[in-house]
């Protein structure tokens, strides 16, 4: 195992306090599945936040994100620890870059999927990851079934070798649980990208080097590249093929512009912003490009039925 990541999680756990000291920001991604659902098989080297609160318009809860990350900077600052914030024109504040002197972690905030389709709760550390790092951190956590529908979207997104880890861990536990498909539903429905393009995403070449991408962050039994491949594989089948009939009509009608809300599981997932957002679009999208709109859509219905 790399030192290095050691350090950067240990940092990591140090900035914790400060950054969930109100009920505004919850974690998910990978630290939350490692260090507090998981008994750190791997180590984390970032924290990425949800922005809880529903109901405020977007440049509200801009501003609100803002304000949470300069109150975060302060908090480090008076630590003894450099804070940054990651500024663009447009969002303002929505990040940070944490150093103490030799090791840097981040912090981001997702400014589209605001809101969570579950409460989250307060977690410590989980009992492997603090008797190994001999340290706890108390954090709010994103509900396990929806941290785990973040994940998916992740792996068939962007593929990198640490989120096909993680979806490679989960299935050493067992098959995905009904509760991450229907919050996978609604990820879907919330991504930037087509949904087919999800579903059905072109491989990925995986890194040669993912000895320093992944392994070096590793403390129990690494996976060989070849089982990340096939943890990719059985997750984009079993996410198809596990899909309830209600989910797939859910699927159809939200991307034709007709969501029919009483049919998902998560029913109040209509307050979500990231799916007004969505719906916006994908009207925009079927005024201006009718055909390539209505190619994408016969691209998604082959897919589901």
């Amino acid at each position: 195992m790399d030192r290095a990541f050691i350090e950067a999680t240990t940092l990591l756990l140090r900035i914790v306090p400060r950054v969930f000291a109100t009920d505004r920001l919850a974690l998910k991604g990978g630290t939350a599945i490692n260090l507090y659902l998981d008994d750190a098989p791997r180590l984390s080297v970032d924290l990425d936040l949800v922005f809880t609160q529903l109901g405020l318009p977007r440049q509200d809860a801009l501003s609100a994100i803002n304000d949470e990350m300069r109150r975060i900077v302060a908090a480090l600052t008076a630590d003894g620890l450099a804070a940054r914030p990651a500024v663009t024109a447009e969002l303002g504040e929505t990040g940070l870059v944490i150093s103490d002197g030799t090791t840097q972690v981040k912090v981001e905030t997702n400014i589209v999927f605001r809101g969570t389709l579950l409460p989250p709760s307060t977690r410590t550390l989980s009992a492997g990851a603090a008797e190994w790092l001999g340290m706890d951190a108390q954090a709010t956590v994103v509900d396990r079934s929806e941290v785990f529908a973040g994940k998916f979207m992740a792996a068939l997104d962007r593929q990198h070798p640490r989120d096909l880890y993680d979806v490679w861990r989960l299935y050493q536990h067992g098959p995905i649980e009904p509760g991450m498909l229907s919050a996978f539903v609604i990820y879907l429905c919330g991504h930037n990208r087509p949904a087919h393009e999800i579903l059905d995403s072109p491989d990925r070449v995986l890194p040669e080097d993912y000895d320093r991408a992944l392994v070096g962050m590793i403390r129990g039994e690494v996976p060989s590249l070849e089982d990340l491949i096939e943890s990719r594989t059985r997750l984009r089948r079993d996410l198809l093929q596990g899909l309830a009939e209600s989910d797939r009509a859910f699927l159809a009608g939200f991307f034709a512009c007709e969501p029919d809300w009483s049919l998902p599981v998560h029913s109040h997932a209509n307050d979500l912003p990231a799916l007004a957002w969505k719906q916006q679009n994908l009207v925009i999208f079927r005024s201006r490009r009718p055909d390539e709109f209505a190619r994408q859509y016969a691209a998604l219905v082959n897919l589901l039925f």
